[in-house]
């Protein structure tokens, strides 16, 4: 008896935790969907495309210290410096994420592969965090992004 009331309340957990796992699934895709539209814009040198994956209020922390809040500084942010670089290659894996409501934490890895002018193109890669934020229309965007400077390899 007691092992099918064991068996019966594990079922009855999994059931309650079915819509929360899917919900998570949900989230994990429509972050995916953000992030993978940020490195497309990174890509593409545009800044615009890129502040778009920002709330309105957004923080960026780069590895400098420095804090650039907004979205029309973020745009001036990734507007690119030196038109001699281009990004190639972009790409955001997260390693850890963690929902509470309309609030997600992100851990990851991001990956580079960009060109000076004419000379080999050079790799690199470093750590990030960020926290996302849902909007009212239900799409993620980043709140606060920070993330660190290449790995020395």
């Amino acid at each position: 008896m007691r092992s099918r009331a064991t068996l019966l309340s594990t079922v009855a957990l999994l059931f309650a935790a079915a819509p929360a796992l899917a919900q998570t699934s949900d989230v994990t895709e429509a972050i995916g969907r953000s992030a993978s539209a940020f490195s497309r814009a990174l890509e593409a040198g545009d800044a615009a495309g890129m502040a778009a994956q920002y709330t309105d209020d957004a923080t960026l922390i780069p590895p400098n210290g420095r804090l650039f809040t907004g979205r029309e500084t973020i745009v001036q942010f990734w507007t690119p410096r030196n038109p001699e670089f281009r990004t190639l290659e972009h790409r955001l894996t997260t390693d850890r994420l963690e929902v509470s409501g309309d609030v997600a934490t992100e851990v990851g890895t991001w990956y580079q592969k960009g060109q000076r002018g004419d000379e080999e193109p050079t790799e690199s890669s470093g750590r990030y965090l960020v926290v996302w934020r849902r909007q009212a229309d239900g799409e993620w965007k980043m709140q606060f992004d920070a993330w660190t400077r290449p790995f020395d390899d």
